[in-house]
């Protein structure tokens, strides 16, 4: 899938694939007949935090990050929300956070979580 199309890097066909069939699917992460996959979420013990900004209405709006959090009900989740206008640099978007130009905002608040 040529990344151009939403303002990313271009994908391999069959990452593009089960990337859609995974959207598609009420259960999201499934196996190649649809049952959920969930055993390794189930698993994982330990503190996590989710990002949910808000001008990503395309690839992670809010219902999206709660229930992907969700699959993880053994570990101790947040969800952080990223309001765009209060950064100060625009719209952010599902890729932008990955931009140079948020490396002294959003990504210090990440790192400084990390450590």
């Amino acid at each position: 899938m040529p990344g151009a199309l939403w303002g990313g890097e271009n994908l391999p066909a069959g990452i593009a694939s089960q990337w859609a069939f995974w959207a598609r699917h009420r259960d999201y992460v499934v196996d190649r007949q649809g049952r959920p996959i969930r055993e390794g979420f189930e698993r994982l013990q330990c503190d996590m935090k989710f990002l949910f900004i808000d001008d990503d209405k395309d690839f992670a709006p809010e219902k999206a990050v709660r229930t992907l959090r969700d699959f993880y009900c053994n570990a101790n989740t947040d969800i952080e929300t990223i309001q765009s206008s209060s950064i100060g640099n625009g719209s952010i978007g599902h890729f932008g956070f990955f931009r140079k130009k948020f490396k002294d905002s959003l990504w210090r608040n990440v790192l400084d979580w990390l450590e």
